[in-house]
């Protein structure tokens, strides 16, 4: 695939099936993609810059947050929904067991909607500014957000403003990204300060490995098998027992 016309195309989704792949360019092109049989399912201009897509329970609805307010798509492309009290997101994550779509914006606000009603069912204040990455713990549903201060915040909806963890991951360096094992026990950070650290979340919150990069990591991801993919400039490394020995 040669995608040079409206990228960069920072954003993408995979369906829980990994069926169907949906990208983001950020000149606003947005596709659907059958990914097995490598067919294009649908493809349309939204016209605006898009921040981050993000897919629903499955692939007939997919969110696409454009640069001034949230938006959901059936699988032909229609605009089903126009979310106005979503003024400037710029990431989103779905929780697939609570039916709950969560949108940090740049107004430095956590809101988290009930796709079953449409209905805004929390909304968090970081007091960090821009969120720099958003991940879930797939094992408990708790959000977690990574800040220019170098801090990871872990959300609940029913706690508000307030969150049930700080944690300094990377102090005076912003994260690039964040990502917790299907398990839920450990968590990777990464940071502007080329460094590379796994955490156990389940018991201590105590650092157990840290490295540093050549240059500073641009994304890091979970496998559910616990592997752990690496971006590094134009590489991607993938890493086995990260999380057991150095």
């Amino acid at each position: 695939m040669k995608l040079t016309d409206f990228g960069p195309y920072s954003s993408l989704s995979v369906t829980k099936s990994g069926k169907h792949v949906l990208l983001g360019g950020s000149k606003g092109h947005l596709a659907m993609l059958d990914w097995k049989k490598k067919e294009l399912v649908v493809e349309f201009q939204a016209k605006e810059k898009v921040n981050d897509v993000c897919f629903l329970q499955n692939n007939s609805m997919f969110a696409v947050a454009q640069s001034k307010y949230l938006h959901i798509y059936d699988n032909q492309g229609i605009e089903i929904h126009c979310m106005r009290d979503h003024l400037d997101p710029v990431l989103l994550e779905y929780l697939p067991y609570h039916f709950l779509l969560a949108t940090a914006s740049k107004r430095g606000k956590l809101t988290y909607l009930d796709v079953s009603t449409g209905q805004v069912i929390s909304e968090a204040k970081t007091k960090r500014g821009i969120p720099a990455c958003m991940a879930q713990n797939r094992q408990n549903g708790v959000m977690m957000t990574g800040h220019g201060s170098g801090e990871v915040l872990m959300w609940t909806p029913n706690m508000g403003s307030t969150p049930v963890v700080k944690v300094l991951a990377h102090a005076s360096a912003t994260l690039t990204s964040t990502s917790v094992s299907r398990c839920g026990t450990y968590m990777a950070t990464t940071g502007k300060d080329s460094r590379l650290k796994i955490w156990d979340i389940r018991n201590t919150y105590a650092c157990l490995y840290d490295y540093f990069t050549a240059t500073p990591v641009v994304s890091a991801d979970f496998s559910d098998t616990g592997l752990l993919g690496v971006s590094i400039g134009n590489q991607v490394q993938v890493w086995k027992n990260s999380t057991k020995e150095k």
